[in-house]
């Protein structure tokens, strides 16, 4: 496997979500359960108001993807 960090552009908003569902506080799993049950429309309101958790949640994304290829696995 690559030794580079993944890209951002591979991090998908899926990805993000599914992060927040699983590792959020109340709130943000609660953000991250909201996403998924907006419609395209609404998912795109979501985000670009809550645009600092879904960074946050990107950066994780990638930091847990890193380790795993570290650890190869």
């Amino acid at each position: 496997m690559a030794n580079n960090p993944p890209d951002p552009e591979w991090v998908t908003e899926d990805d993000i979500v599914d992060c927040m569902v699983w590792y959020g506080g109340s709130f943000v799993r609660a953000l991250g359960r909201l996403y998924l049950a907006a419609d395209d429309s609404n998912r795109m309101r979501v985000v670009l108001a809550f645009r600092d958790y879904f960074d946050e949640y990107r950066e994780i994304v990638k930091l847990r993807a890193k380790r795993r290829e570290e650890n190869g696995t």
